[in-house]
């Protein structure tokens, strides 16, 4: 093994060992201060507010006094809990995010509520969050699929990369991330713009289905993309990549209630 496989396999294992080891240490060390500020901010609302009406009854004056003072201790303590809960928020992202990630057993999966995760998820991606407009679509009474939660993230997240990639040196970017149904599949959908294709590579991009080969996707980006989409076939999955009207769109059908379809 040469010395450029040697540190390829090092960081495939660090990789490996960070998410199924490390992480889950990490997210545990960061939930227990978390909670505790969370808990400590809204007793500092009550004990701000409690002091505020005490003096305002007994001490009119002092309370007159430092009014000032009260309401900036307030607006800093509100200020404070909403950043906790906005902390809260996004360490609760992180966490489903894992568990989806560390999650190979086969169950029924809610694709909307994965959609939704995956799109609050890819906000970690600077560019996703402050440089494409987003839009989310989501059927909220889609029945569950039959399937791998895992595979379904990794697929969602380089479903997302690939766009990115895609878009890449553009000016104006959108998404539009969405799921729907009909009577016997269930859909994920991925559309955006801001990138025309490669010329030597348009014809090939127009429709790239299911049976489509490593050789349609010259880009190393798609070729991951499309082992990513290999990992549902097993669920009865099938995907489309088309092109219309200056939207590039990937779309993941699978059987609803364990229908192989």
């Amino acid at each position: 093994m040469d010395y450029l496989n040697n540190i390829r396999y090092i960081n495939d294992d660090f990789a490996r060992i960070f998410l199924k080891q490390l992480m889950p240490g990490v997210i545990h060390n960061f939930a227990n201060p978390l909670n505790s500020i969370m808990g400590r901010t809204k007793m500092m609302e009550r004990r701000v507010g409690d002091l505020a009406n005490f003096l305002q009854e007994h001490h009119p004056q002092v309370a007159a006094d430092i009014d000032a003072a009260i309401k900036k201790l307030d607006a800093d303590t509100a200020s404070l809990s909403d950043n906790a809960n906005y902390f809260r928020s996004i360490f609760k992202v992180l966490t489903d995010k894992l568990y989806c990630l560390t999650d190979n057993g086969n169950a029924n999966v809610n694709l909307s509520h994965l959609m939704k995760l995956e799109s609050e998820f890819g906000n970690f991606l600077l560019d996703f969050k402050h440089n494409v407009k987003k839009t989310l679509i989501l059927d909220d009474d889609i029945p569950p699929v039959p399937g791998n939660q895992s595979h379904l993230s990794i697929c969602l997240t380089m479903m997302i990369i690939h766009a990115l990639n895609m878009m890449d040196g553009f000016q104006e970017k959108e998404l539009i991330m969405m799921t729907s149904r009909d009577d016997f599949r269930a859909y994920l959908t991925i559309r955006y713009k801001g990138n025309v294709p490669d010329a030597n590579s348009t014809e090939d991009r127009k429709t790239c289905k299911i049976n489509s080969t490593l050789e349609t996707f010259p880009k190393q980006h798609e070729q991951k993309l499309l082992l990513a989409l290999s990992l549902l076939e097993e669920y009865g999955a099938a995907h489309e990549v088309t092109e219309n009207g200056g939207w590039s769109e990937i779309k993941i059908s699978l059987p609803c209630s364990g229908e192989m379809r």
